[in-house]
């Protein structure tokens, strides 16, 4: 039988609740094309519900089908194995495109597209106008400051917007372009293709700099920790656990910013990037994925955050705590992890019940589940 519990604990059999051959791999119809999800085996369209998702803190992803007042979680390994399904079938194939998929989303029904990031390598989510507006900012003023020789880029994302958009700059910007084609051997006629470069960059960089905004949202993490634990400073139980709180949202913040600086530090010579323009596309392209995965967990996290009131209140004790809860696992080694732990369980009250985990959500529900 597949790898399958319920969510209460208790082994579920399958065939018991729903009529499902084992031995039939009849198509759907019609079959969806590859950019979607879409399988074979009629145990994936047995189950109108089933969804899969991607465990947090590790494990391998699943799929999740209702059987009632009880939910059967199935690993891909289990399925494969119970019906037959190889590596190198089309299910075998569309659930390594789905477990692949489910870095970049919380969850996945039959017929949702697969990720662009999985399909295609584009972004399945946008940038807006403004973050690609200080992207082209950021480059162009790099070009001029190259021109001029001073190849030392810092200013604020608003300041890049506005350089890129003054008119005032667009003669510099046109003559660094110019001076650009020059120095990559395109003569005046490469102007078109050197601002076509510039524009792919930052069509690029743009995601980067939408990221880049997200992990600023740490900082409000921080100065709100900070002002809680002078609140609760009399309250010897509850400052204990700001304590560590505001050393691992620093840990964390310093790990988002060194991603950021990896990149800018890829993208800060112009012109040996427009020259190595499909190799550091494909460095942002990597960095944007790994930077989208990790900012994915912290959504519910910055929301609650963003929404806490600065006072003493049950509320705010308990998302101290449920945010160590989260940290914890993320950015604390597990020696340390599983002493804090230990302390944590001594001094909570057993009356005291948790109101919210912070999950990865692989469907819109009104429960969180705890990890």
């Amino acid at each position: 039988m597949a790898d399958m519990q319920s969510t209460a604990g208790e082994p579920i059999e399958v065939a018991a609740a729903t009529p499902v051959d084992r031995r039939e791999a009849a198509p759907l119809a019609p079959t969806l094309h590859s950019e979607f999800v879409a399988f074979e085996h009629r145990f994936f369209s047995a189950f109108p519900e089933l969804y899969f998702y991607h465990p947090e803190l590790g494990g391998e992803p699943v799929a999740v089908v209702n059987l009632g007042e009880n939910e059967a979680i199935l690993t891909f390994r289990g399925i494969k194995a119970e019906f037959g399904i190889s590596d190198d079938s089309p299910d075998g194939h569309m659930l390594k495109l789905v477990a692949s998929g489910l870095s970049f989303v919380n969850g996945l029904r039959v017929g949702d597209p697969i990720p662009k990031e999985v399909t295609s390598g584009e972004a399945s989510w946008k940038a807006s106008k403004r973050h690609y507006e200080v992207a082209y900012g950021r480059i162009t003023l790099g070009l001029v400051n190259w021109m001029s020789g001073n190849d030392h880029v810092t200013a604020e994302p608003n300041q890049f917007k506005q350089f890129g958009a003054d008119q005032q700059s667009k003669p510099k910007i046109t003559a660094a372009i110019q001076r650009a084609a020059d120095q990559l051997g395109l003569g005046s006629a490469g102007i078109a293709d050197v601002t076509a470069r510039v524009v792919t960059l930052s069509e690029s960089l743009a995601f980067i700099e939408a990221l880049r905004e997200k992990v600023l949202s740490l900082d409000l993490i921080e100065q709100k920790l900070e002002v809680l634990r002078r609140l609760y400073g009399l309250e010897r139980r509850v400052s204990e656990a700001i304590e560590p709180c505001i050393r691992l949202a620093a840990n964390a913040h310093s790990q988002f910013k060194a991603k950021l600086s990896a990149v800018d530090s890829e993208t800060t010579d112009v012109i040996s990037t427009l020259t190595e323009l499909e190799g550091k596309l494909e460095i942002i392209r990597m960095a944007r994925d790994d930077l989208h995965r990790r900012l994915m967990a912290w959504a519910e996290v910055m929301e609650a955050w963003h929404a806490c009131r600065l006072e003493v209140s049950d509320e705010n004790h308990d998302l101290i705590e449920e945010t160590y809860r989260f940290l914890a696992p993320r950015y604390l080694l597990v020696k340390e992890w599983v002493l804090m732990t230990k302390a944590a369980i001594r001094t909570v009250s057993p009356q005291k019940t948790m109101t919210r985990i912070f999950v990865r959500r692989a469907k819109p529900i009104s429960r969180l589940k705890r990890w």
